[in-house]
C-alpha cells in the first residue's frame, strides 16, 4: 500500500494532555466530562526516533504536530521532538497559551519551524470557545516568538460570537508579524441544532453557535448524515476508493499520543474506544500492537497485515467503517 520510502508527510499528536476545556473537543463528552476511555499519554520521544529511523524516510516533506486530544505545548520536551526533524518542514500547533515568552524567544532560531498559533478571537471573546486561555499570555508569548525571527501564523475558528472581529484580529495578526491568517468557519458537531450547549463536568454555562456563513448543513442529526452518506456511497462504483485514504492519495500517516500508526487523525480514538464503530475498527486492524510505534519499527508497520491488506480490503468492501465513509468516500 505505501512503504517507507514513499512517505512523504508525517501528522504526530505527540500527548493527549492539554490546559484548556474547548467544548467540541473530543477529549471532552457533551457533558463536559473527560471522555471516559481516554488514557492520557505523551509519546517517547527516544522509541519514537528509533522506530522511525528518520534516515530512511528519503521522501519525508513535511511534519505536522497536531493533537486530536492535546497540546504539543504539553509534551515535556517538544524541543526533543523538533530535533527529530531537523531537515524537515515542521508545523507546530497550538493554542499557545503554554510556557513563558523567553521559551518561544528559543524556538524561533528553528528555521525550519512554523508554529500554527489557534486563537479564535480577541481579549473578550478568545476564552468563549478556548475556555482556560489566556489571551494576554498567548499574545506575549506570539510576540516573543515573531520578534526573535520565528515563523508563525494565526490560525482562527470563526463563530457567531467572534466573526464579527475577523478583520481587527487580521489587522492585529499584520502588525505583529504573523505571517499569514486564516479562517475556519465553524461548522462542527451541531448536530443538537444551531448550537451547542457549553457544559463542564456536567453544569451548563452557555451556548455557542456556528459562524454565519459555515459551509455545511446544520441540525442533522448523526443518524441522518452517516445514513445518508451510507446511502450514496454504496452506490458508487465507479471509483477507486482506496484512492481517496490518506497513506494512498498523501503518502501520510498519522501517528497518536497512543504511538499507534493509523491512516488519518479520524481514527485516532478508535484504536481505544469502546463503542460499536471502535470494535469495527479495531477488528479491521487485527492486532493492535503490529501498528504501535512504541513496538514496533515502522517499516514493519508499513509492511503489516494491517495496512498491506486488512485496510485495503475494507476500503474496496462494500462493509467500509462508517468513519471512512462520512470522511474521506
Amino acid at each position: 500500500m505505501l512503504q517507507l520510502d514513499q512517505l512523504t508527510n508525517l501528522i504526530i499528536e505527540p500527548t493527549a494532555y492539554c490546559n484548556l476545556h474547548c467544548p467540541q473537543c473530543p477529549r471532552f463528552d457533551q457533558e463536559g466530562y473527560t471522555t471516559a476511555d481516554l488514557n492520557p499519554s505523551h509519546l517517547d520521544v527516544d522509541l519514537l526516533e528509533k522506530n522511525l529511523n528518520p534516515s530512511k524516510l528519503t521522501s519525508l516533506q513535511n511534519v505536522r504536530f497536531e493533537g486530536d486530544h492535546g497540546d504539543i505545548m504539553m509534551h515535556p520536551s517538544p524541543s526533543s521532538l523538533f530535533d527529530i526533524f531537523k531537515n524537515t518542514q515542521i508545523i507546530a500547533l497550538t493554542n499557545g497559551s503554554m510556557r513563558s515568552p523567553i521559551y518561544w524567544e528559543n524556538l524561533a532560531s528553528r528555521k525550519n519551524l512554523t508554529i500554527t498559533f489557534s486563537v479564535d478571537g480577541l481579549a473578550d471573546t478568545n476564552h468563549i470557545y478556548r475556555i482556560n486561555s489566556n489571551f494576554e499570555k498567548i499574545m506575549a508569548n506570539a510576540k516573543a516568538f515573531i520578534d526573535a525571527g520565528g515563523n508563525a501564523t494565526w490560525k482562527f475558528i470563526a463563530f457567531k460570537h467572534n466573526e464579527h472581529q475577523i478583520e481587527q484580529a487580521r489587522k492585529l495578526s499584520q502588525d505583529m508579524g504573523f505571517l499569514e491568517f486564516t479562517i475556519d468557519h465553524s461548522n462542527r458537531s451541531w448536530f443538537t441544532g444551531l448550537k451547542w450547549a457549553v457544559k463542564i463536568d456536567g453544569e451548563y454555562q452557555y451556548d455557542i453557535e456556528p459562524s454565519s456563513v459555515a459551509s455545511l448543513p446544520m441540525g442533522f442529526s448523526p443518524t441522518q448524515k452517516i445514513g445518508g452518506l451510507l446511502k450514496l456511497k454504496l452506490n458508487d462504483d465507479k471509483n477507486d476508493l482506496s484512492k481517496v485514504c490518506w497513506p494512498i492519495s498523501r503518502k501520510a500517516v498519522y501517528i497518536s499520543h497512543s504511538g499507534h500508526v493509523l491512516p488519518c487523525c479520524m481514527s485516532s480514538a478508535l484504536v481505544w474506544g469502546k463503542n460499536i464503530q471502535s470494535k469495527l475498527w479495531q477488528k479491521i486492524i487485527g492486532n493492535l500492537d503490529s501498528i504501535n510505534i512504541n513496538k514496533n519499527t515502522l517499516e514493519d508497520i508499513l509492511n503489516s497485515e494491517f495496512y498491506q491488506k486488512n485496510l485495503l480490503s475494507s476500503l474496496h468492501s462494500n462493509r467500509k467503517h462508517p468513519v471512512c465513509m462520512t470522511n474521506c468516500m
